[in-house]
């Protein structure tokens, strides 16, 4: 439901932006027919030629009310949902009524499919927002876009992102429409459903150009690639492997990923600013290409392909000058704002080092303890809150459990906790069994791990690797049930042994031996001392 919610929220956008858009061409025709009237004004003809803006005015900020509470899961975003669908609703009625019995007029001229498409819009959007529906837990949702101390970004560029984005992306199509226009170019006119297919067929195609820009970039200065994202179409490294999935809902978020690690710790910096540059550079470059063809070619080319190339042209640029600037979309950084962060050094560029470290371990024999914890240190002092201070503290835990250095993984692990509980709340579940592990093996807290699964689990965990299973077995372990924790061992230490050699995987496995120890001596009924991590085989 929260995902039709969410598609339905981005159509109430597009048309309070449709809405505002003819309202403003209408005032703006009334200007001037105000100061240059072609004769006395008719009192009756005034009132209703300035009662169409206000209806639009109207039905632009109802929209535009109905997008900002639903987007924003604000309180009142289910009356708002409901006043747009039924808005939404009545109009396609009454324009398919018009076009039924005044054809020549006011009628609706569009296809049948595409009055069926909207009119079901309408209606599910009534349904949807009618039904009650419990509001999410929104604890460190309000720090998710809340600018960090020297990221390069502000708390404006964050919020509004999204609205200039799509403003930039429409503002640049109407322009391109016109210029057509203008010189008599044949345009591709579908039904509604034909065009909104055509649009996201193109932005998936820039989506790819650009993702493929930064991998492109990255192996050509020798890091290697690890994940592939665009749109519903993801590619990663799971445990070792490449896996693919196709996740529909995905269309709905947009863009897309690229996840492209150092093959040592000592990777020059430079490197990572030409990767990030690599896909901006490669929509301006393909988008520029695009546009010089379909503006010199004939009007008549097939290469003109009824204005799709353009369109490819212009959303290119878009997405260029978009990724450009410096801003963070909930716990993702734009690449202007992650150049920004390596250029500008300090603890921002510490945290790119540090993230630079811990992906180096997972292709070549780098473990945790080998980490710089300088670095690390330094840029935990320096970012303090949100997703990235959760994860540079997860990589000191990690490096002290792996050092033996248990007072300082304990209190790594907690403050990783704190961070987590003010403003990184929106991490993903697999995340979380770092905790539970720890707090069940490391701290010995039964409590505290039961709490931290339960959060997991609330989350509803897709991957069920050797993390989940050793984080269940440590869980099972600390609240005494042997039996639940051996079989989950099982299935961990199987997972671990199918892991690569790497550095990062045999950390992993000297924690499932570490977990072992700890089942056994339970089993014995010995009380021993922790174990030193790498002590077991």
């Amino acid at each position: 439901m929260r995902a039709i919610r969410l598609l339905l929220c981005w159509m109430f956008a597009l048309i309070a932006t449709i809405c505002a858009s003819i309202d403003a061409a209408y005032l703006w025709s009334l200007v001037k027919f105000f100061l240059h009237p072609p004769g006395p004004l008719d009192p009756t003809l005034v009132l209703r030629d300035l009662a169409v803006p206000a209806v639009f005015s109207a039905l632009a900020f109802t929209f535009g009310k109905a997008w900002w509470t639903i987007l924003r899961e604000k309180s009142s975003a289910r009356g708002w949902g409901i006043a747009a669908s039924l808005l939404h609703t009545a109009a396609m009625l009454f324009g398919v009524a018009a076009d039924r019995w005044i054809p020549h007029k006011h009628g609706f001229h569009a296809p049948l499919t595409d009055a069926i498409l909207l009119i079901a819009t309408g209606v599910v959007g009534l349904v949807v927002f009618s039904i009650p529906y419990k509001r999410p837990d929104l604890s460190g949702k309000a720090q998710e876009t809340a600018p960090i101390t020297g990221d390069g970004t502000s708390k404006f560029m964050n919020k509004t992102s999204g609205v200039w984005g799509v403003a930039l992306s429409f503002g640049l199509y109407d322009w391109m429409l016109r210029w057509y226009r203008a010189k008599g170019f044949p345009i591709h006119q579908g039904g509604l459903h034909i065009n909104l297919l055509t649009i996201l067929l193109t932005a998936l195609l820039m989506t790819f150009v650009h993702e493929f820009g930064h991998s492109a970039a990255g192996m050509a200065l020798g890091m290697k690639l690890r994940a592939f994202v665009v749109g519903p179409f993801q590619w990663r490294v799971e445990s070792g492997q490449w896996k693919f999935q196709f996740q529909l809902m995905a269309i709905l978020q947009g863009g897309g990923a690229t996840g492209i690690v150092a093959p040592s710790a000592d990777f020059a910096r430079r490197r990572f600013v030409w990767m990030f540059a690599a896909g901006p550079l490669a929509n301006l470059v393909t988008g520029a290409l695009a546009l010089g063809i379909a503006f010199t070619a004939a009007a008549a080319s097939p290469v003109q392909a009824g204005g799709l190339l353009a369109l490819f042209g212009v959303f290119s640029l878009a997405g260029f000058a978009a990724n450009l600037v410096p801003f963070k979309t909930k716990a993702k950084y734009s690449d202007g704002a992650k150049i920004y962060q390596l250029l500008s050094g300090g603890a921002w560029g510490d945290y790119h080092t540090a993230i630079a470290m811990a992906g180096s371990s997972v292709v070549s024999p780098l473990r945790p303890k080998g980490y710089d914890i300088a670095v690390i240190q330094r840029a935990v002092a320096g970012i303090r809150q949100g997703t990235e201070g959760l994860l540079l503290r997860l990589l000191a835990y990690q490096c002290y459990l792996d050092r033996n250095q248990l007072n300082d993984a304990e209190w790594a692990l907690r403050e990783a906790a704190r961070v987590y509980e003010e403003s990184a709340s929106g991490v993903q579940a697999e995340l979380l069994t770092v905790f539970v592990f720890g707090y069940a093996c490391i701290l010995r807290d039964a409590a505290e791990a039961h709490k931290w699964w339960g959060r997991m689990e609330s989350k509803k965990p897709a991957r069920f690797n050797v993390d989940y299973w050793r984080a269940k077995s440590a869980l099972c372990w600390i609240e005494g049930n042997l039996d639940e924790a051996n079989e989950a061992w099982a299935k961990a230490a199987d997972a671990a042994m199918k892991l690569p050699h790497a550095g990062a995987y045999e950390f992993d496995r000297d924690l499932c031996g570490l977990l072992l120890y700890e089942i056994e001596a339970s089993a014995a009924g010995q009380q021993l001392p922790l174990a030193a991590v790498g002590a077991m085989p």
